[in-house]
Parts: C-alpha cells; sequence; structure tokens
C-alpha cells in the first residue's frame, strides 16, 4: 500500500493498544506504528469511545495518516453495486506506467513498488477497499471534523478499465473520478464520535449520493459531447473520439436493428457507427468523414459476403451524402441510416437518391414498390414528410419526457414506425418473389 497516503488500521490494533503509559508503539505490529505519540494518544480516545460493530456493520475502516498531520481518517468503503465505485482492480501484461482515479484518489498501475521493484499491476484486499472509500469523517488529537459534504474530483475517461473491469454486458461506465470530502462543523466531544460517524454514513446515502450521481451522468455526457466537436479545421479529433467511443459504445447496440450499424445520440450529437471486421467507422453528422477504431487486437482474417459489401457501399455513401441534405434533421437523418443502410430500402430526396446498385433495369424495377420518398415541406422548413405506397407520414422521433439510456437513438413515432416495418416486410416480400 506504498502508493497511498493512509493505512488501514484494523479493529484488532485499536483494541490492543497499549494505555499503561508507555504510549510508543502498538503490539504485535510495528507497520502500524504511529510517527509520533499524539496520533497514539488519539487512538486510544478512539478506542474507548468507538462501537466498533456499528463500524463494521456500515462498512466503516480507519486509516491513519502516514506521513503528514497527525490524524485518522474514517472512511466509508462503497459497496459493489454503487455507481460510484470503481470496479477495476488491475490488469495483467502492462506495457507501460498508468494512473487510474479512484473514488480515493489516484492509483498507478505498472510502477516500480517497494518490493525489490516489481511492478505493482492489481489492487487487493485492503488497498481495493481504501481506493474505493470516501472519508466521511476525519479525528484529530483534540477535535472531530465532522458534517461532510462530497463533490467529484478529476474526471476522467479509462478505456482500461471498460475492458479488463466491465466484462458483463449489463455493466455500464460511467468515467473515474475522486470524491473530495469537506466539513463545515467541528466537535470536540469524542463521546459522541459514534453518532458523527453514523451521521457521516446518512450524508453521502442521502441527497448527496443522487446528486454525485447526476453529476456524473453530466460529465459524462459533456465529455462524450466535447470530443464529438469538430477542431478548427472542422475535423474530428480521432484520439478523442475513440477514447469515449471504445469506453462508452464499443459493442453496445441500439435497440433497434443495429448490429453491424448503429446509430447513436448524445446531447446534439449524433453518431452512426459501421462495424465490420474489427473496423470500427465512427461519423458525426455535421462533420465530414469517419474516424476508424480498431478492435485490439484486430480482426486479421474473414470472409465478406456480398450483403456486407453492400452495406459498407450503402454506409459510405450515407456518410457522404446525408450532410448535404439541406434542412435535414436528426430524424430524417435517422430515418435513411436506418432505412438505407441497415434495411437495404431506396430512399429518395430531393438532393440525392440513396439506392441500391444493380447491374440490370429488370432488377431494379422488382424493388421499385419499397422505395420512400423524402419531401420538406413547403412552409415548414425542418418539417419533413415520408411518401410511400400512397400513404403520407410525418418524419419524426419519439423524443417524449421519458427517460432515455445514454447514447441510444431516439426511436421513430408510432406512425413512421409503423410504415418502416411496412416497408420492410414489402421488401422482404420482393425479394422471395424473386427467388
Amino acid at each position: 500500500m506504498h502508493q497511498f497516503d493512509h493505512m488501514l488500521i484494523t479493529t484488532d490494533h485499536f483494541l490492543q493498544l497499549n494505555v499503561d503509559g508507555e504510549l510508543n508503539h502498538l503490539l504485535e505490529d510495528e507497520s502500524c506504528r504511529g510517527p509520533e505519540e499524539e496520533l497514539l494518544k488519539l487512538m486510544v480516545k478512539i478506542r474507548d469511545n468507538m462501537d466498533f460493530k456499528m463500524l463494521a456493520d456500515n462498512h466503516v475502516i480507519c486509516c491513519h495518516s502516514m506521513p503528514g498531520d497527525c490524524y485518522v481518517s474514517f472512511r466509508l468503503v462503497l459497496r459493489y453495486n454503487d455507481l460510484l465505485a470503481c470496479k477495476f482492480c488491475g490488469f495483467r501484461d502492462i506495457e507501460y506506467p498508468v494512473t487510474i482515479e479512484y473514488p480515493y484518489g489516484r492509483v498507478g498501475f505498472g510502477l516500480d513498488g517497494n518490493s525489490g521493484g516489481r511492478k505493482q499491476s492489481f489492487l487487493f484486499g485492503d488497498e481495493y477497499k481504501i481506493a474505493n472509500s470516501v472519508e466521511i469523517a476525519r479525528a484529530y488529537p483534540d477535535r472531530i471534523m465532522c458534517k461532510p459534504s462530497f463533490a467529484l474530483r478529476h474526471y476522467t475517461v479509462e478505456p482500461e478499465c471498460v475492458k479488463y473491469g466491465y466484462d458483463r454486458p449489463n455493466e455500464v461506465y460511467y468515467g473515474n473520478f475522486s470524491i473530495e470530502t469537506t466539513y463545515s462543523q467541528k466537535s470536540e466531544d469524542f463521546s459522541s464520535l459514534n453518532s458523527i460517524i453514523s451521521s457521516g454514513v446518512d450524508a453521502y446515502m442521502s441527497r448527496q449520493h443522487t446528486a454525485l450521481i447526476n453529476t456524473l451522468k453530466q460529465l459524462r455526457a459533456e465529455t462524450v459531447e466535447t470530443a464529438l466537436q469538430p477542431d478548427k479545421n472542422g475535423k474530428l479529433n480521432s484520439q478523442r473520439v475513440v477514447r469515449c467511443y471504445n469506453a462508452f459504445f464499443k459493442n453496445r447496440k441500439s435497440s433497434f436493428f443495429g448490429n453491424s450499424a448503429t446509430r447513436f445520440r448524445v446531447g446534439k450529437a449524433s453518431i452512426y457507427v459501421f462495424r465490420a471486421f474489427g473496423v470500427h467507422h465512427i461519423h458525426v453528422a455535421g462533420i465530414p468523414g469517419t474516424v476508424v477504431a480498431l478492435d485490439n487486437p484486430p480482426c486479421t482474417s474473414g470472409e465478406c459476403k456480398p450483403d456486407m459489401i453492400d452495406q459498407m457501399r450503402r454506409y459510405a455513401d450515407f456518410v457522404q451524402f446525408s450532410d448535404s441534405i439541406q434542412y435535414a434533421n436528426n430524424a430524417v437523418r435517422d430515418f435513411i441510416f436506418d432505412a438505407y443502410v441497415i434495411h437495404g430500402i431506396p430512399v429518395i430526396t430531393e438532393g440525392h437518391i440513396f439506392d441500391i446498385a444493380y447491374s440490370g433495369t429488370d432488377g431494379y424495377l422488382r424493388y421499385s414498390a419499397t422505395k420512400c420518398v423524402l419531401t420538406r415541406d413547403s412552409e415548414k422548413k425542418y418539417l419533413w414528410w415520408l411518401k410511400w405506397n400512397g400513404k403520407t407520414v410525418k418524419v419524426g422521433l419519439d423524443v417524449g419526457k421519458k427517460p432515455h439510456f445514454f447514447g441510444f437513438g431516439w426511436n421513430f413515432t408510432s406512425p413512421l414506425k409503423e410504415t418502416l416495418e411496412n416497408i420492410r416486410h414489402a421488401k422482404y416480400d420482393a425479394e422471395e418473389q424473386q427467388q
């Protein structure tokens, strides 16, 4: 635990503390020997006033500072299902040193330790508890700092934590950060220590905990939105985009039809992804071209069937022309992506025909019944209509007031969704008749 500024004090160390006047060491354990007599006196006060069962029941640990100010830190160990807990324990085959933010603070991996120069690659036992703990009270020889307030600090995105620590499908990565504690009151009455600790636990688990989670989600969204902004040359920063993509979107599918092609939305940014053979093409609406993210290790071989080749072409067609449609809104782009890129349905707009390439006219005519036309309203320039098979449907997204999962694109309104389903069935029926 050489990386931490605190050392864990066990209950036995408190109970075995010598109180017969020779306050110069702890019995049996030299590693917990205090740097000065005041710290030992403080531990005696804590031992005489502390309900250790209450500490254990509330998952509170005690740590003394090393070196530095003479105090004991009471730290609440975050539960495994706490969204603010970092589940990353470490990884093998460290190629270069990396620093990860935990609720406690920064922890280094791949750094030479104190044990024969051996590199530390994992957090075990007490180290993991300290790393995933937040201070709820602090005791000095003459006072106890109490009534804590909590704030998130040093927010970062670490794809390593996703790759090695969040390999379960239901796990969600929110980012890395530390939790800073400040105190508004102090007490000199050590007999009130138990109530101070209990109130510290309640403070963390109260509305402050909900506020921290909301702040965390806001920081996550702001980080992704910033990464998806163009630079002064109108291009994306590939390193920032890939970092956020690997952390938050990789291997996740939308709730619609997404498999090799998927769309996401964060704030005002619409993201369209095409995946094939370990290569992820990422297009952000309004910014030319794509950013490429590779699997690690990337796929080295595979069979690219005609259907996949054609979907690649449709995605490239979408990336090249979708942003050039004048007054196109998110609903229009999303509809073209779902209908044309994912399902291969021809879509006609005023500026471009998103169509399937055929070598013969007869083949195209068989699909003419499945094509759909997008037209802009004559009076409202951002209002679009879908015309298909004699029907006219408004192109819109089902935004509403219900919560949306982070990153997942919005679904279409019920009439538009139903029409798209009918077009899909018509397309498949035409394909079956052709066979």
